[in-house]
């Protein structure tokens, strides 16, 4: 699968469910959604590499969304990241909650306090998951490599291989 038709049949649908209302059990799938999508890119532009740490480690060096979005992917798996320099360390740091006056990103999420997944990160900032993701996904979506454009065959006008006159 290509990394478009990934993008388009699994993190596309999983981001539109996450927006329909924060729950965990979205943002868990919209999370991993879009981490594997980074894998796609990965065999799509280095098929080689067994191993797409690296390619993973280069994209969270260029940019912070992409990097927390690849630790929360990774504490949900193993519960509790203990090896490199993760920007979260446990799962459990990811919840549903309503934020207090001055927490969170301003007008990036959700006002009245109405619960929403957020993250509390290690060094006490508060990021909340949908903002993360929605910067997150606009930056692999800049390096997902082009679709091969394909061609229809036709008998030279245009209405396709034996269409009737």
């Amino acid at each position: 699968m290509s990394p478009q038709e990934f993008l388009e049949s699994v993190v596309l649908p999983n981001m539109d469910e996450f927006r329909k209302g924060d729950d965990l059990r979205r943002a868990f799938n919209a999370i991993a959604a879009v981490d594997a999508l980074a894998a796609h890119i990965s065999q799509n532009v280095s098929p080689q590499e067994k191993d797409d740490s690296r390619f993973r480690q280069n994209l969270a060096d260029k940019n912070e969304d992409f990097k927390l979005v690849r630790d929360m992917a990774k504490a949900q798996k193993h519960v509790r990241l203990d090896r490199g320099n993760p920007v979260l360390k446990e799962a459990d740091r990811i919840k549903l909650r309503s934020l207090g006056w001055g927490e969170g990103e301003w007008g990036a999420g959700l006002w009245g306090g109405s619960p929403q997944v957020v993250v509390e990160m290690d060094s006490g900032e508060t990021q909340i998951v949908g903002a993360v993701l929605e910067r997150a996904l606009a930056f692999l979506k800049t390096i997902i490599p082009p679709t091969p454009a394909t061609h229809d065959r036709t008998d030279g006008d245009g209405r396709g291989e034996g269409a009737p006159p």
